[in-house]
């Protein structure tokens, strides 16, 4: 009688898993629509270099005035998260940041204290003066365990990383503005790039995650090494998604366990009946 209620139970548990996969595989699979996005502007854009390198020799100059390569800029061993803005600009700019901003306050401290932010200006005329004023207004409300560093340069260090990291803008004389994209651009702590991640507003999931895909120096906790296995960046919704053959495979693997214990308690029980 018991054995009967035990492999009832174990029906009912399979049963149920079965039915959470099916639906987590259907959340898996529907995607939401793409935002459809403007026509392009000549010369104006961002042309992804994954796996090519932002060159950390070029010198960029800091908030406090110190000028030093965008290496010594760089906390060893942290994965960077680069934006490029300019610190004069009357609009686009403080949306970007803003929506940064907003994201960054959204994450704990402890995911803060192992990644780094990077705000370099294309704008040769910025000054560190101009710079301060930025961290002013962005920095303060985000946790301090961060390291958030807003740079300014010459022209040919600019036009160095810019054009290793895909990102392409263009002076307008009549406007006296940039015209210039929105993304920021994912950097392992030797300068590899990894992800590009759009738009003005982020989720906090997609730049964890963009984070964790780009730092191979740290080692990682089971909760993010499974947020790993069973997520991908997707590029039509420009977010990570659920990857619905990888959710099939833990559930396999759950079930053929289960399958595996129930066969195995019950030879036990019934060597247990004969003898």
């Amino acid at each position: 009688m018991f054995q009967l209620m035990l492999q009832w139970v174990l029906w009912l548990m399979i049963t149920e898993l079965a039915k959470r996969f099916v639906i987590l595989l259907s959340l898996a699979l529907t995607v939401g629509a793409a935002e459809p996005r403007p026509a392009a502007i000549k010369d104006v854009g961002v042309t992804e270099k994954i796996g090519q390198r932002i060159p950390l020799t070029a010198v960029f100059t800091d908030t406090q005035g110190r000028t030093a390569p965008l290496s010594t800029h760089m906390q060893a061993g942290k994965p960077v998260l680069f934006n490029f803005v300019y610190f004069n600009c009357p609009m686009l700019c403080h949306l970007i940041l803003e929506g940064l901003q907003q994201s960054l306050e959204q994450m704990d401290a402890n995911a803060l204290s192992k990644m780094q932010v990077v705000s370099v200006s294309f704008d040769p005329q910025d000054t560190h003066a101009h710079a301060a004023k930025f961290e002013q207004r962005y920095r303060e409300t985000i946790d301090p365990a961060l390291e958030w560093s807003f740079l300014v340069g010459d022209a040919d260090a600019i036009q160095t990383v810019t054009d290793a990291a895909g990102f392409y803008y263009r002076y307008e004389d009549g406007s006296n503005e940039y015209a210039h994209g929105s993304v920021l651009v994912a950097v392992s702590a030797d300068g590899q790039i990894q992800r590009y991640i759009y738009g003005i507003e982020y989720n906090p999931f997609d730049l964890k995650m963009a984070l964790l895909e780009t730092d191979s120096n740290q080692s990682k906790s089971l909760v993010d090494s499974f947020l790993l296995f069973c997520y991908s960046y997707d590029s039509s919704t420009n977010s990570y998604v659920v990857q619905a053959q990888q959710i099939m495979k833990l559930a396999a693997g759950f079930v053929a366990i289960v399958l595996i214990g129930l066969i195995g308690y019950l030879g036990f029980s019934n060597r247990r009946t004969t003898l």
